[in-house]
């Protein structure tokens, strides 16, 4: 069963003035300065992993599949550095709860594409002023969201 796909791509104003800005610019004289708008193509993926590899062969499926996975890796990786290091935590530490989070005791602990439900701006300031451990700096934290949606009524 073929699985084919529309597959789009432009060329932003950025990306044009980059090219001409080069020292072989000249090449790219007849871009409009605007970019090109988005334009897409239809490509067959196979509708499952056996029929990709029918298609594109086991080391091109396996090395898009490796290349696709390690982008969520590397996005948790950052996260979790940023937040622990922010904590006052050691790299090191911070790495450790990481790959525990990640793979452990030879197995994969975490999925990609199984994110949790994604919080509201609201769930996540309460989340936020629960990590509050001063109750003086927590009220006043509360005092001042109550007068900004009060001079937001």
């Amino acid at each position: 069963m073929p699985n084919v796909l529309a597959v789009k791509a432009s060329v932003t104003k950025q990306k044009v003035a980059s090219l001409k800005a080069q020292e072989d610019g000249d090449k790219y004289a007849k871009l409009p300065n605007a970019g090109i708008p988005e334009v897409g193509v239809q490509y067959d993926f196979g509708a499952n992993p056996t029929e990709a590899e029918k298609y594109f062969g086991a080391e091109v499926v396996m090395r898009l599949l490796n290349f696709a996975i390690s982008h969520p890796i590397q996005s948790k990786i950052r996260d979790g550095l940023i937040a622990g290091v922010s904590e006052g935590k050691s790299v090191g530490e911070v790495v450790k709860a990481i790959q525990a989070s990640l793979f452990a005791n030879g197995k994969n602990v975490w999925i990609p594409g199984t994110a949790s439900p994604r919080m509201s701006a609201v769930e996540k300031e309460k989340v936020r002023l629960n990590k509050i451990d001063d109750p003086a700096k927590k009220a006043a934290e509360i005092a001042a969201l109550k007068a900004l949606i009060a001079s937001m009524e």
